[in-house]
């Protein structure tokens, strides 16, 4: 009998029911909010009770980074220099108080997807299998293949529909990490495996800010490829700094064939400084 380490989800977090030091489950959730009249946008990511991500004030575009913890429907956040949130959740939005030390102002938060659980009620992990169990009661297993032992798995609406999706990490790597995508499906209710394009991409951020997906590959000593996935357009950006050559290829949905053409190295870093932004 395999022997399986089961979860359960409580909130955001996926509280261990019993637990392994190697086995760790996350959740991202990007909201949209304010601090007094001040538009921001944020992006957290839970892993039991802990809480780390960033934030922008719209206007701005700077990454501020975040840590904190949530317990009990609190959530405490922390940046530098004594600035803090104290916010109550309530039905997945939070609200409370943005603090410097000297004055403070209210906040809120709206989130942009459906937190996980209300979609399932628990998960078992095994290093072939993960069983997932829905909150209306079905279950679906998947079959996997990872070089990490325990799988790490990681949910995010990373095609923007307003569900959790979930990667499962199959070969770290440095610098190319690859994941196993899936896609939740709400009219089967179920996990679907993902489109191939989002299949190429190593090292993924979801950029919810653009609706995009970004990730980056490194080829031997100095070849570097980032590629962007919208609804719009797949990007394919590569670039040789030995050879000092590159390209980009531009595929559209409508288009009958991919756009390509020569690229300079100060027209690729700009994707190096996309990708590097870490925007919410």
């Amino acid at each position: 009998m395999k022997s399986k380490i089961a979860y359960s989800i409580l909130l955001y977090l996926l509280s261990s029911l019993a637990c392994s030091s190697e086995q760790k489950i996350s959740e991202t959730i990007f909201y949209r909010g304010f601090i007094a009249r001040h538009p921001i946008s944020m992006k957290l990511t839970f892993i039991e009770n802990q809480v780390k991500g960033r934030y922008i004030y719209n206007k701005y575009e700077n990454p501020i980074n975040l840590s904190g913890k949530y317990r009990t429907k609190k959530l405490e956040l922390s940046e530098a220099e004594g600035v803090s949130f104290i916010l109550n959740e309530n039905n997945g939005w939070f609200s409370g108080v943005w603090s410097d030390g000297t004055s403070s102002h209210k906040a809120n938060l709206a989130p942009s997807s459906k937190p996980l659980r209300e979609t399932i009620r628990s998960i078992s992990v095994a290093a072939d299998e993960v069983e997932i169990i829905f909150t209306e009661g079905m279950s679906q297993k998947i079959s996997i293949s990872s070089a990490e032992g325990l799988p790490k798995l990681e949910f995010e609406d990373f095609n923007f529909d307003g569900y959790p999706d979930m990667r499962i990490l199959a070969v770290s790597g440095i610098p190319n990490s690859s994941y196993i995508n899936y896609e939740y499906d709400p009219i089967k209710k179920a996990f679907i495996s993902s489109r191939n394009e989002i299949k190429e991409i190593n090292n993924p951020r979801v950029m919810h800010l653009r609706r995009t997906i970004m990730g980056f590959s490194k080829g031997g000593c100095c070849d570097y490829k980032y590629i962007l996935i919208s609804n719009d357009i797949h990007t394919v950006a590569e670039y040789d700094y030995i050879k000092e050559s590159g390209y980009i290829e531009n595929t559209f949905p409508k288009a009958a064939s991919p756009q390509r053409k020569t690229i300079s190295r100060s027209e690729f870093e700009y994707y190096v400084e996309l990708y590097n932004s870490r925007l919410p």
